[in-house]
């Protein structure tokens, strides 16, 4: 699973916030933050970027910089990214983010079958195949 996109709000104001009111907007925060943990889901830049701070939205009249905007991914898919990051974007404050996944192999299915159950037949009939 991936959710991405304009939080409008810094997750982790002491990493996500430089300047104006650090008050976080805790409500909004908790949910995220239940929604990560009921589908195992992490914020995949501080995965790859544990040191490093970058923000995504600005304001020049006071200085603020927070990062708002985000991709949160199934630990099953961190091994697939190959780049995090954010990049220029135009007519608007917000920085684009960047998420790119290794393409998968269609070749490299294992063993499988499928059911069919026809709600035609009473005797509730099925076909497997391998």
């Amino acid at each position: 699973m991936i959710i991405g996109g304009d939080f409008n709000c810094p997750l982790d104001p002491a990493k996500d916030k430089k300047g104006g009111i650090l008050i976080p907007r805790q409500h909004l925060i908790n949910s995220i933050k239940n929604i990560q943990s009921e589908f195992n889901l992490h914020d995949i830049w501080h995965v790859k970027n544990p040191t490093t701070l970058s923000f995504t939205w600005s304001k020049t009249s006071p200085f603020i910089f927070c990062r708002l905007d985000y991709w949160l991914i199934s630990d099953s898919l961190h091994d697939l990214v190959t780049r995090v990051d954010k990049i220029a974007s135009i007519k608007t404050d917000h920085s684009a983010i960047v998420l790119e996944l290794k393409e998968i192999e269609e070749n490299c299915k294992g063993p499988s079958f499928w059911k069919l159950i026809n709600p035609r037949y009473q005797d509730d009939t099925r076909v497997w195949a391998k």
